[in-house]
């Protein structure tokens, strides 16, 4: 990690300050994921190349690095030449987290040992929400949908995107415990031939979980995937995966019918999430889908592909017409992914409209519904299942 003496590293935390300055170039950290640590740990940042700036370039830059010549002259005395790193976060801590080091003056922290919680909480990192066909220009872009569950003992992630680079971390990626694949349409497996050679490297494997066709598709198109451990499942029977149940449920998307699609209900104890990033309302759905798995769960993150006027298309839900439907489910908490160019351009306003939406069908269709929120994901959205349950 690198340490950054307060309130200097709380400060990047906050967003109030936007440059590091140091008295040395370091050159072997660059590009690193680092843990961002001062009094505590704030997340995971990375530095970019120093630029050598001199003491008016000091000055000038203090609107940036908040460092008062007071800190100036007593870290570094009447030092004339310093080095400026720009950075940018990889995951920002939503609290910051306790740890183990040493006191004293420090730039690097070879060992940075978090101390956790006694209480394990649960949480979900929505690490997309793009269209899966996003057409230029694209009103709403970002990473393809995926989705990250974990807590100290579990870490389990739902579809290799081509983005999965910049959603997931190092650590994340080698602390994964399974995968497991919603369908084979380019968007949730196209990062599958990067995942290996990273994996390759490392000289590790990792176990994926995907409907029996899906493999032998997975496996057509990448080849020599020997980092891959494939688990194939022919059935909607629940796989347990140290103490979390994963349900998969037969979901309607592809229209060609060339790719089956399926989402997953994780049980946690007596918390569970449903991901079902693709479906739609096709004629004789409700002779198809799990009801149990796709209802009443803590948080749901659901197909919203089409905002509105789209139920033609029965491949991906139109998240208006088919509102009544989606809050009879009664997850307590429901989000929608994969939304684009059809959603108006402001999404503040779009989550008022949902919101609105879901008052009007408590006080007029069901008054007890168990929705309390309707929301749209963002990039590396975290939620905190614990909280969601006791709120």
């Amino acid at each position: 990690g690198i340490y950054l003496v307060e309130p200097h590293a709380r400060w990047i935390w906050e967003g109030k300050k936007k440059l590091i300055i140091k008295s040395v170039n370091f050159t072997s950290h660059i590009g690193e994921p680092l843990y961002l640590c001062g009094e505590k740990v704030y997340g995971i940042i990375k530095l970019f190349p120093a630029e050598e700036i001199d003491l008016k370039g000091f000055n000038i830059l203090k609107p940036y690095h908040l460092i008062s010549d007071k800190e100036r002259i007593k870290w570094w005395d009447d030092k004339q030449i310093f080095y400026a790193y720009l950075f940018e976060w990889i995951e920002k801590f939503i609290e910051p987290k306790d740890y183990e080091y040493k006191q004293g003056i420090q730039n690097f922290i070879n060992d940075v040992k978090l101390i956790t919680s006694s209480e394990n909480h649960i949480y979900v990192k929505n690490l997309g929400h793009e269209a899966e066909v996003n057409k230029p220009p694209a009103k709403h872009p970002g990473f393809k949908p995926s989705c990250l569950i974990y807590s100290k003992d579990f870490s389990i992630l739902i579809d290799v995107t081509k983005d999965i680079f910049e959603q997931l971390n190092i650590e994340e990626i080698l602390n994964l415990d399974a995968i497991f694949i919603t369908h084979c349409h380019s968007d949730s497996i196209g990062g599958f031939a990067k995942l290996n050679s990273f994996l390759k490297k490392y000289g590790e494997t990792k176990t994926v979980y995907a409907y029996i066709d899906n493999v032998a598709i997975i496996k057509n198109k990448f080849k020599d995937l020997t980092q891959i451990d494939f688990k194939p499942y022919k059935s909607t029977k629940p796989i347990e995966i140290k103490r979390v149940v994963i349900k998969p449920i037969k979901l309607i998307h592809d229209i060609l019918d060339k790719f089956p699609t399926y989402g997953y209900t994780l049980y946690i104890g007596d918390i569970s999430i449903c991901y079902a990033s693709d479906f739609g309302f096709k004629k004789g759905y409700e002779n198809v889908y799990d009801f149990d798995a796709l209802s009443n769960n803590e948080l749901a993150i659901l197909d919203g592909a089409y905002w509105q006027g789209k139920t033609n298309f029965w491949n991906h839900v139109s998240v208006l017409d088919h509102f009544t439907l989606i809050a009879g489910l009664n997850n307590k908490w429901t989000y929608f992914t994969g939304y684009g160019n059809t959603y108006p351009a402001n999404l503040d306003l779009a989550e008022k409209v949902l919101d609105f939406y879901l008052q009007t069908y408590k006080k007029e269709i069901d008054p007890t519904c168990k929705v309390e929120k309707v929301g749209l994901v963002k990039d590396k959205q975290i939620f905190d299942l614990n909280k969601i349950k006791e709120e």
